[in-house]
């Protein structure tokens, strides 16, 4: 299998895919009454955001 190329904006496009997937997930989350997996989604778009961040960061220098 042939490794791809790093290409950033592609990568941001990717991240913001997943942040907006998790955004779902969070909300089905709270209709459920789910604490725990409230709390975890939570991290992973924290994590996920800062992330973005610093994709967006790097794509500006």
């Amino acid at each position: 299998m042939e490794k791809r190329k790093s290409n950033p904006l592609y990568d941001l496009f990717e991240l913001k895919n997943k942040e907006r997937k998790l955004f779902g997930q969070l909300r089905e989350a709270k209709k459920k009454k789910k604490r725990d997996l409230v709390k975890k989604i939570q991290v992973d778009i924290c994590y996920t955001q800062l992330h973005i961040q610093l994709m967006q960061g790097a794509k500006n220098k």
